[in-house]
């Protein structure tokens, strides 16, 4: 049986169209240490690998297959970005350039609330602990870090439930 292998061209054709794209690169040109593109390439191999939107998750995608990356790219091998800097490199990325040249390369496009940040929080209410307990009723909120509003909240009785079921219901 024969095994189809692209030709070097069709495989690095959406690595090159992220080098060729000026405008999707927002940062300033002094002290640049990551390729935009490699990083683009990795988070996009992670999330078409199945991984879920989370940093941390997409993160050890990228560091387990940067090596396999480097060499499918015929490129000599590269560091991955740190964790703590992917969200601060992320917010220089131009997302309607990104997201053309993914669903032009994928056919796959981006929604609008893939495109910012959501981080889910708990917070156990005032005065709802009672004497003797180490829970209480909590709220949890969705909220959005553009604009640092709540986009949702959901309540539950931390004493009683756990906060799993109510971070579902939001997500």
């Amino acid at each position: 049986m024969e095994s189809f292998a692209p030709d070097r061209g069709q495989r690095n054709s959406f690595y090159e169209a992220l080098q060729n794209s000026t405008s999707i690169d927002l940062r300033d040109n002094r002290g640049k240490s990551h390729k935009m593109s490699l990083v683009l390439l990795g988070v996009i191999v992670a999330l078409l690998r199945g991984k879920d939107g989370k940093m941390s998750v997409i993160h050890r995608s990228m560091s387990k297959k940067q090596v396999a990356l480097c060499a499918s790219l015929d490129i000599d091998n590269e560091s991955v970005i740190s964790r703590s800097h992917l969200p601060i490199f992320m917010k220089s990325v131009d997302t309607e350039v990104f997201g053309d040249l993914v669903f032009r390369h994928f056919g796959v496009k981006l929604v609008v609330t893939a495109k910012r940040w959501i981080a889910i929080d708990r917070k156990e209410l005032r005065g709802s602990i009672l004497h003797g307990n180490t829970r209480g009723d909590a709220v949890v909120q969705a909220v959005t870090h553009d604009k640092r509003e709540v986009y949702s909240q959901n309540y539950y009785n931390g004493s009683k439930d756990s906060e799993r079921p109510a971070v579902e219901t939001l997500l």
